[in-house]
C-alpha cells in the first residue's frame, strides 16, 4: 500500500523529474535484474507506503521467465524530454507513452521551412531546441524558440496553414500527427488548457 514517485535525474543539471507514480499492486525493479543493468530511475516513497521486497536469486528461480517488462522502462529518458515541453507538460504518462508511440523527434537544418503558408495541416511540431522565423505573406511576424510549439491552427480550424515556419538555425523538433494531434492534445486547446497561436480575426470567427 501506499504511493511512490518514480524519478529521474537530469545528468546535466542534477534535477529530479518525476516520471511516473506508483500505487498498489504495481512492481518496480525488473529491468535492472533481467538486463543486469543499474538502475534506471530513483524510486521514493510519497507517502508511508509498504512494499514487498524479491531479491535476486529469488526473482531469476521464480519470476525471470515469466516477467512483463512494463514498455516504459527503457524510455524513460524519453518520457521525461516529451514532459519537458510545455505543451505537453498536462499529459499523463500513459499519454506521453503514446505521444512517444505516435510522434517523432526530427533535427532541421536552418533554412529549412518546416511548413508553408497555404499547404494542407497535417502535422503539429513542438520545438526543443534552435529558432524558428514565423513568415505570413513574406512578412516576418515573430521568432519561436525551445518551448514554443506550431502547427495547430490548421488542425483545429481544418484550413491551409495559416503562415510558413522556417528554421533560423539548425534545431530539433517533436512531430505529431494529425490522428495523434486530435487524440491527445486538441481537447486541451479546445478547453483552453492550451492557447492556440490564433490571430486575431481567426479568434473572433472560431
Amino acid at each position: 500500500n501506499g504511493v511512490l514517485e518514480v524519478l529521474e535525474e537530469d545528468p546535466e543539471t542534477g534535477e529530479e523529474h518525476q516520471i511516473r507514480t506508483l500505487v498498489r499492486g504495481e512492481s518496480f525493479g525488473e529491468l535492472a535484474l533481467l538486463m543486469d543493468s543499474p538502475r534506471a530511475a530513483t524510486i521514493r516513497a510519497v507517502d508511508e507506503a509498504e512494499v514487498f521486497e524479491i531479491d535476486q536469486g529469488t526473482f531469476d528461480r521464480l519470476l525471470a521467465d515469466t516477467i512483463h517488462v512494463p514498455d516504459f522502462e527503457p524510455t524513460l529518458q524519453q518520457l521525461a524530454e516529451l514532459r519537458q515541453q510545455p505543451c505537453f507538460a498536462h499529459l499523463g504518462t500513459e499519454q506521453l507513452v503514446e505521444l512517444r508511440r505516435r510522434g517523432e523527434w526530427m533535427v532541421v537544418g536552418a533554412g529549412r521551412s518546416v511548413v508553408r503558408q497555404g499547404e494542407e495541416g497535417d502535422s503539429f511540431y513542438a520545438v526543443a531546441s534552435g529558432r524558428f522565423d514565423v513568415v505570413t505573406d513574406g512578412e516576418l511576424k515573430q521568432t519561436i524558440g525551445p518551448g514554443a510549439y506550431f502547427g495547430e491552427i490548421a488542425l483545429l480550424l481544418d484550413v491551409p496553414r495559416t503562415a510558413s515556419v522556417i528554421a533560423r538555425t539548425p534545431a530539433r523538433i517533436f512531430r505529431l500527427d494529425r490522428d495523434g494531434f486530435d487524440h491527445l492534445l486538441a481537447g486541451s486547446f479546445r478547453r483552453g488548457t492550451l492557447d492556440p497561436t490564433l490571430p486575431v480575426t481567426q479568434t473572433m470567427t472560431h
